[in-house]
Protein backbone atom coordinates (compact mmCIF):
# COMPACT_ATOMS: atom_id res chain seq x y z
CA UNK A 1 0.00 0.00 0.00
CA UNK A 2 3.12 2.25 0.87
CA UNK A 3 4.48 1.79 -2.41
CA UNK A 4 0.90 2.53 -4.31
CA UNK A 5 0.89 5.50 -2.25
CA UNK A 6 4.42 6.83 -3.09
CA UNK A 7 3.66 5.82 -7.10
CA UNK A 8 0.48 7.99 -6.76
CA UNK A 9 2.28 11.01 -5.85
CA UNK A 10 4.98 10.53 -8.62
CA UNK A 11 2.87 10.23 -11.20
CA UNK A 12 0.45 13.05 -9.99
CA UNK A 13 4.21 15.34 -9.94
CA UNK A 14 4.79 14.26 -13.17
CA UNK A 15 1.62 15.35 -14.85
CA UNK A 16 2.62 18.68 -15.23
CA UNK A 17 5.34 17.50 -17.51
CA UNK A 18 3.46 19.01 -20.86
CA UNK A 19 5.06 19.29 -24.39
CA UNK A 20 6.46 22.85 -23.62
CA UNK A 21 9.26 22.68 -20.59
CA UNK A 22 9.63 25.34 -17.81
CA UNK A 23 10.35 29.19 -19.80
CA UNK A 24 13.51 30.95 -18.03
CA UNK A 25 13.60 34.85 -17.66
CA UNK A 26 10.87 34.93 -20.51
CA UNK A 27 12.73 37.83 -22.96
CA UNK A 28 10.87 39.29 -26.08
CA UNK A 29 12.80 41.61 -28.39
CA UNK A 30 10.30 44.67 -29.61
CA UNK A 31 10.47 46.48 -33.16
CA UNK A 32 12.67 49.23 -32.35
CA UNK A 33 11.17 52.89 -32.69
CA UNK A 34 11.64 54.93 -36.02
CA UNK A 35 12.52 58.28 -35.05
CA UNK A 36 14.31 59.67 -37.91
CA UNK A 37 11.00 61.49 -39.00
CA UNK A 38 11.49 58.95 -41.99
CA UNK A 39 8.24 56.61 -42.52
CA UNK A 40 10.19 54.57 -45.35
CA UNK A 41 12.72 53.70 -42.96
CA UNK A 42 10.03 51.68 -40.41
CA UNK A 43 11.40 48.69 -41.61
CA UNK A 44 14.15 48.86 -39.92
CA UNK A 45 12.84 48.33 -36.29
CA UNK A 46 11.82 44.86 -37.91
CA UNK A 47 15.02 44.15 -39.05
CA UNK A 48 17.11 44.92 -36.04
CA UNK A 49 14.22 43.30 -33.87
CA UNK A 50 14.53 39.88 -36.59
CA UNK A 51 18.53 40.16 -36.17
CA UNK A 52 18.72 40.54 -32.72
CA UNK A 53 16.38 38.20 -31.69
CA UNK A 54 18.63 35.27 -33.63
CA UNK A 55 21.82 36.76 -32.05
CA UNK A 56 20.33 36.30 -28.42
CA UNK A 57 19.27 32.69 -29.54
CA UNK A 58 23.06 31.51 -29.15
CA UNK A 59 24.03 33.50 -25.99
CA UNK A 60 23.31 32.69 -22.37
CA UNK A 61 20.36 34.82 -21.19
CA UNK A 62 16.66 34.04 -20.52
CA UNK A 63 14.36 32.40 -23.33
CA UNK A 64 14.05 34.63 -25.80
CA UNK A 65 10.58 34.20 -27.71
CA UNK A 66 10.29 35.39 -31.74
CA UNK A 67 8.09 37.92 -32.97
CA UNK A 68 5.35 35.17 -34.03
CA UNK A 69 5.10 34.46 -30.11
CA UNK A 70 3.63 38.16 -29.38
CA UNK A 71 2.14 39.03 -32.70
CA UNK A 72 -1.79 38.29 -31.90
CA UNK A 73 -1.25 40.68 -28.49
CA UNK A 74 0.51 43.44 -30.54
CA UNK A 75 -2.76 43.10 -32.79
CA UNK A 76 -4.77 43.74 -30.42
CA UNK A 77 -3.57 47.19 -30.03
CA UNK A 78 -2.85 47.37 -33.84
CA UNK A 79 -5.52 46.08 -35.69
CA UNK A 80 -4.27 45.00 -39.04
CA UNK A 81 -0.61 45.47 -37.38
CA UNK A 82 0.27 47.93 -39.89
CA UNK A 83 4.28 49.23 -39.67
CA UNK A 84 2.62 52.95 -38.68
CA UNK A 85 0.17 51.77 -35.59
CA UNK A 86 2.92 49.73 -34.32
CA UNK A 87 5.60 52.43 -34.64
CA UNK A 88 3.27 54.67 -33.07
CA UNK A 89 3.33 52.51 -29.65
CA UNK A 90 5.09 53.85 -26.73
CA UNK A 91 7.38 52.17 -23.85
CA UNK A 92 4.02 51.83 -21.36
CA UNK A 93 2.28 50.11 -24.77
CA UNK A 94 5.03 47.45 -24.81
CA UNK A 95 5.27 46.38 -21.37
CA UNK A 96 1.33 46.25 -20.92
CA UNK A 97 2.03 44.00 -24.24
CA UNK A 98 4.60 41.83 -22.44
CA UNK A 99 3.09 41.95 -18.70
CA UNK A 100 0.06 40.19 -20.93
CA UNK A 101 2.15 37.52 -22.14
CA UNK A 102 4.11 37.06 -18.99
CA UNK A 103 7.52 38.32 -20.40
CA UNK A 104 9.74 38.94 -17.65
CA UNK A 105 11.89 41.37 -19.74
CA UNK A 106 12.08 43.30 -22.85
CA UNK A 107 15.12 44.56 -25.04
CA UNK A 108 13.53 47.33 -27.13
CA UNK A 109 15.44 50.76 -28.84
CA UNK A 110 14.82 53.28 -31.12
CA UNK A 111 17.18 54.84 -34.23
CA UNK A 112 17.84 58.21 -35.54
CA UNK A 113 19.61 59.90 -38.14
CA UNK A 114 23.23 60.35 -37.67
CA UNK A 115 25.80 62.61 -37.90
CA UNK A 116 25.69 61.65 -41.68
CA UNK A 117 22.93 61.19 -44.05
CA UNK A 118 24.24 57.39 -44.47
CA UNK A 119 24.49 56.50 -41.03
CA UNK A 120 21.45 56.00 -38.22
CA UNK A 121 22.61 55.88 -34.49
CA UNK A 122 20.97 53.07 -32.94
CA UNK A 123 20.21 53.20 -28.92
CA UNK A 124 19.48 49.87 -27.43
CA UNK A 125 17.63 49.30 -24.30
CA UNK A 126 16.88 46.03 -21.86
CA UNK A 127 14.08 46.95 -19.55
CA UNK A 128 12.03 45.13 -16.77
CA UNK A 129 8.81 44.40 -17.20
CA UNK A 130 7.51 44.55 -13.65
CA UNK A 131 8.78 48.33 -13.14
CA UNK A 132 9.63 49.45 -16.45
CA UNK A 133 13.33 50.09 -14.96
CA UNK A 134 15.80 50.35 -17.59
CA UNK A 135 18.50 47.96 -16.58
CA UNK A 136 21.05 48.20 -19.19
CA UNK A 137 22.10 50.22 -22.58
CA UNK A 138 23.90 50.54 -25.00
CA UNK A 139 24.50 52.66 -28.24
CA UNK A 140 26.03 52.44 -31.68
CA UNK A 141 26.00 53.88 -34.66
CA UNK A 142 26.00 51.81 -38.52
CA UNK A 143 25.35 52.09 -42.17
CA UNK A 144 22.05 50.50 -43.59
CA UNK A 145 24.77 47.87 -44.79
CA UNK A 146 26.21 47.37 -42.11
CA UNK A 147 23.50 47.68 -39.71
CA UNK A 148 23.00 43.63 -38.24
CA UNK A 149 27.08 43.29 -37.71
CA UNK A 150 26.90 46.01 -35.32
CA UNK A 151 23.93 45.37 -33.65
CA UNK A 152 25.29 41.86 -32.82
CA UNK A 153 28.61 43.20 -31.56
CA UNK A 154 27.02 46.27 -29.32
CA UNK A 155 24.57 43.03 -28.03
CA UNK A 156 27.72 41.77 -26.95
CA UNK A 157 29.45 44.84 -25.41
CA UNK A 158 25.34 45.35 -23.66
CA UNK A 159 25.60 41.85 -22.33
CA UNK A 160 29.68 41.77 -21.34
CA UNK A 161 29.09 44.90 -19.15
CA UNK A 162 26.47 43.75 -17.21
CA UNK A 163 28.17 40.22 -16.20
CA UNK A 164 26.93 37.94 -19.21
CA UNK A 165 30.34 36.90 -20.66
CA UNK A 166 29.85 34.80 -24.03
CA UNK A 167 32.06 32.10 -24.86
CA UNK A 168 34.22 32.17 -27.92
CA UNK A 169 32.23 30.34 -30.03
CA UNK A 170 29.00 31.91 -29.61
CA UNK A 171 30.19 35.42 -30.25
CA UNK A 172 31.32 33.87 -33.24
CA UNK A 173 28.37 32.72 -34.19
CA UNK A 174 26.75 36.20 -32.81
CA UNK A 175 29.16 38.10 -35.07
CA UNK A 176 28.66 35.35 -38.59
CA UNK A 177 28.16 37.85 -41.23
CA UNK A 178 24.12 38.48 -42.50
CA UNK A 179 24.01 40.21 -45.34
CA UNK A 180 25.79 43.85 -46.48
CA UNK A 181 22.94 44.19 -49.27
CA UNK A 182 20.22 46.79 -48.13
CA UNK A 183 17.36 45.85 -50.01
CA UNK A 184 17.94 41.84 -49.25
CA UNK A 185 17.66 43.02 -45.60
CA UNK A 186 14.66 45.15 -46.29
CA UNK A 187 12.53 42.55 -48.30
CA UNK A 188 13.23 40.01 -45.59
CA UNK A 189 12.31 42.55 -42.73
CA UNK A 190 9.17 43.37 -44.78
CA UNK A 191 8.13 39.74 -45.27
CA UNK A 192 9.14 38.85 -41.68
CA UNK A 193 6.68 41.70 -40.81
CA UNK A 194 4.37 40.60 -43.31
CA UNK A 195 4.12 37.04 -41.47
CA UNK A 196 3.31 37.89 -38.48
CA UNK A 197 0.18 40.12 -40.08
CA UNK A 198 -0.95 36.76 -41.90
CA UNK A 199 -1.15 35.20 -38.21
CA UNK A 200 -2.51 38.04 -36.64
CA UNK A 201 -5.24 38.03 -39.42
CA UNK A 202 -8.86 37.06 -40.24
CA UNK A 203 -9.33 34.02 -42.25
CA UNK A 204 -10.38 36.18 -45.29
CA UNK A 205 -7.47 37.70 -45.44
CA UNK A 206 -4.79 35.65 -45.52
CA UNK A 207 -4.54 34.18 -48.90
CA UNK A 208 -3.55 37.50 -50.11
CA UNK A 209 -1.09 38.34 -46.86
CA UNK A 210 0.69 34.40 -47.70
CA UNK A 211 1.12 35.42 -51.12
CA UNK A 212 2.75 38.95 -50.38
CA UNK A 213 5.08 37.23 -47.52
CA UNK A 214 6.20 34.60 -50.24
CA UNK A 215 6.97 37.80 -52.58
CA UNK A 216 8.89 39.86 -50.57
CA UNK A 217 10.97 36.91 -49.39
CA UNK A 218 11.64 35.94 -52.73
CA UNK A 219 13.13 39.13 -53.23
CA UNK A 220 15.21 39.29 -50.03
CA UNK A 221 16.73 36.47 -51.23
CA UNK A 222 16.71 37.16 -55.05
CA UNK A 223 18.81 40.26 -54.20
CA UNK A 224 21.37 38.42 -51.90
CA UNK A 225 21.50 34.46 -52.87
CA UNK A 226 23.93 34.17 -49.32
CA UNK A 227 21.50 35.55 -47.05
CA UNK A 228 20.92 32.94 -44.15
CA UNK A 229 17.93 34.55 -42.64
CA UNK A 230 16.54 35.12 -45.43
CA UNK A 231 16.49 31.70 -46.80
CA UNK A 232 15.10 30.41 -43.59
CA UNK A 233 12.51 32.44 -43.18
CA UNK A 234 11.63 31.72 -46.61
CA UNK A 235 11.34 28.00 -45.54
CA UNK A 236 9.00 29.11 -42.35
CA UNK A 237 6.91 30.41 -45.37
CA UNK A 238 6.93 27.50 -47.69
CA UNK A 239 6.09 25.28 -44.30
CA UNK A 240 2.37 27.25 -43.76
CA UNK A 241 2.08 27.15 -47.59
CA UNK A 242 2.56 23.23 -47.24
CA UNK A 243 5.28 23.13 -49.89
CA UNK A 244 7.60 20.89 -48.01
CA UNK A 245 9.92 20.39 -51.08
CA UNK A 246 10.66 24.20 -51.55
CA UNK A 247 10.64 24.76 -47.56
CA UNK A 248 13.45 21.77 -46.87
CA UNK A 249 15.51 22.99 -49.72
CA UNK A 250 15.30 26.91 -48.58
CA UNK A 251 16.45 25.40 -45.08
CA UNK A 252 19.42 23.55 -46.60
CA UNK A 253 20.20 27.31 -48.64
CA UNK A 254 20.14 28.95 -45.08
CA UNK A 255 22.64 26.45 -43.93
CA UNK A 256 24.91 26.69 -46.47
CA UNK A 257 25.14 30.51 -46.09
CA UNK A 258 25.60 29.92 -42.01
CA UNK A 259 25.60 26.35 -40.78
CA UNK A 260 24.86 27.66 -37.44
CA UNK A 261 21.19 29.26 -38.23
CA UNK A 262 19.01 27.95 -35.84
CA UNK A 263 15.84 28.02 -36.75
CA UNK A 264 16.59 26.62 -40.03
CA UNK A 265 18.10 23.96 -38.49
CA UNK A 266 15.42 23.11 -36.32
CA UNK A 267 12.77 23.30 -39.22
CA UNK A 268 15.42 21.03 -41.18
CA UNK A 269 15.40 18.31 -38.40
CA UNK A 270 11.95 18.85 -38.07
CA UNK A 271 11.11 18.02 -41.62
CA UNK A 272 13.57 15.00 -41.19
CA UNK A 273 12.05 13.50 -38.59
CA UNK A 274 8.32 13.52 -40.09
CA UNK A 275 10.32 11.69 -43.17
CA UNK A 276 11.70 9.31 -40.60
CA UNK A 277 15.55 10.07 -41.88
CA UNK A 278 16.05 9.18 -38.12
CA UNK A 279 20.15 9.62 -38.42
CA UNK A 280 20.44 12.78 -40.35
CA UNK A 281 17.02 13.97 -37.91
CA UNK A 282 19.36 13.22 -35.37
CA UNK A 283 22.51 14.93 -36.47
CA UNK A 284 20.81 18.44 -36.88
CA UNK A 285 18.63 18.20 -34.00
CA UNK A 286 21.75 17.63 -31.71
CA UNK A 287 23.44 20.97 -33.12
CA UNK A 288 20.51 22.77 -32.24
CA UNK A 289 19.69 21.97 -28.89
CA UNK A 290 23.52 22.00 -28.55
CA UNK A 291 24.18 25.71 -29.48
CA UNK A 292 20.05 27.08 -28.97
CA UNK A 293 21.16 28.32 -25.41
CA UNK A 294 18.37 30.58 -24.97
CA UNK A 295 15.95 29.34 -28.25
CA UNK A 296 12.80 28.21 -27.12
CA UNK A 297 12.39 24.59 -27.27
CA UNK A 298 15.96 23.78 -28.76
CA UNK A 299 15.78 20.34 -27.38
CA UNK A 300 12.34 19.39 -28.47
CA UNK A 301 13.11 17.49 -31.76
CA UNK A 302 15.81 15.99 -30.17
CA UNK A 303 13.76 14.04 -27.35
CA UNK A 304 11.51 12.99 -29.92
CA UNK A 305 13.75 11.48 -31.65
CA UNK A 306 14.90 9.13 -28.82
CA UNK A 307 11.26 8.72 -27.45
CA UNK A 308 10.22 7.38 -31.37
CA UNK A 309 13.24 5.63 -31.84
CA UNK A 310 13.05 3.78 -28.20
CA UNK A 311 16.49 5.30 -27.32
CA UNK A 312 15.80 7.13 -24.50
CA UNK A 313 19.03 5.01 -22.76
CA UNK A 314 21.13 7.22 -25.13
CA UNK A 315 19.21 10.67 -24.78
CA UNK A 316 19.95 10.38 -21.04
CA UNK A 317 23.30 9.71 -21.73
CA UNK A 318 23.29 12.47 -23.96
CA UNK A 319 21.47 15.11 -21.75
CA UNK A 320 23.30 14.36 -19.15
CA UNK A 321 26.51 14.73 -20.25
CA UNK A 322 25.63 18.31 -21.44
CA UNK A 323 24.42 19.55 -18.58
CA UNK A 324 27.86 18.60 -17.42
CA UNK A 325 29.37 20.72 -20.00
CA UNK A 326 27.75 23.62 -19.09
CA UNK A 327 29.43 26.05 -16.97
CA UNK A 328 28.47 29.67 -17.51
CA UNK A 329 26.56 30.43 -14.83
CA UNK A 330 24.10 32.42 -16.62
CA UNK A 331 23.16 29.20 -18.61
CA UNK A 332 20.54 28.09 -16.00
CA UNK A 333 18.02 28.89 -18.75
CA UNK A 334 19.90 25.78 -20.81
CA UNK A 335 20.16 23.70 -17.76
CA UNK A 336 16.17 24.06 -16.83
CA UNK A 337 15.70 22.62 -20.40
CA UNK A 338 17.64 19.45 -20.40
CA UNK A 339 16.65 18.37 -16.87
CA UNK A 340 12.54 18.72 -18.18
CA UNK A 341 14.23 16.81 -21.51
CA UNK A 342 15.82 14.52 -19.33
CA UNK A 343 12.72 13.81 -17.17
CA UNK A 344 10.77 13.12 -20.22
CA UNK A 345 12.69 10.48 -21.67
CA UNK A 346 12.88 9.18 -17.21
CA UNK A 347 9.24 9.07 -17.78
CA UNK A 348 9.07 7.12 -20.88
CA UNK A 349 11.55 4.34 -19.40
CA UNK A 350 8.71 4.22 -16.17
CA UNK A 351 11.77 5.18 -13.99
CA UNK A 352 9.38 7.75 -11.93
CA UNK A 353 11.95 8.80 -9.01
CA UNK A 354 14.33 9.90 -11.78
CA UNK A 355 12.20 11.54 -13.83
CA UNK A 356 10.28 13.43 -10.73
CA UNK A 357 14.20 14.49 -9.66
CA UNK A 358 14.84 15.90 -12.62
CA UNK A 359 12.12 17.52 -13.09
CA UNK A 360 12.63 19.35 -9.86
CA UNK A 361 16.10 20.03 -11.00
CA UNK A 362 14.40 21.81 -14.13
CA UNK A 363 12.18 23.68 -11.47
CA UNK A 364 15.24 24.64 -8.90
CA UNK A 365 16.74 26.53 -12.10
CA UNK A 366 13.33 28.25 -12.95
CA UNK A 367 12.53 29.42 -9.64
CA UNK A 368 15.98 30.83 -9.35
CA UNK A 369 15.62 33.02 -12.35
CA UNK A 370 12.31 33.73 -11.99
CA UNK A 371 13.79 35.55 -8.54
CA UNK A 372 16.81 36.82 -9.85
CA UNK A 373 17.39 37.05 -13.29
CA UNK A 374 21.11 37.73 -14.12
CA UNK A 375 20.88 41.17 -15.51
CA UNK A 376 19.01 42.74 -12.59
Amino acid sequence: MRSFILLFFLLLSLTTLAQTPPLVGKLAVIPLQNQTNDAQLDWVGIALQDSLTIDLWYLPVGKTHPLIWYSEEIAKSCPGMSLACVQGLKQADWLKIAQNKDYSHILWGSYQQAETKEKLQIHLQWLLVESGKVVAQQHFSAELSTLTQFSGSALLELLAKHGIQASKEQQERVLWPETNKVQGLRFNALGYWTQQQYYAAEKNAKPQLLTQWGNYLHQAVAKDANYANGWNNLGWYYFVAKNSEQEEQAFRQAIAANPSQLDANDGLGSLLKKSQQWELALEVSKQTCIQGVSFPNACSNLHKIYRDQGKAEQGIAFFSRLIKQLILPNERSKQADLFWNLAVLYKQQKNWLAARNAYQQALSYYQLDSQKFSLT
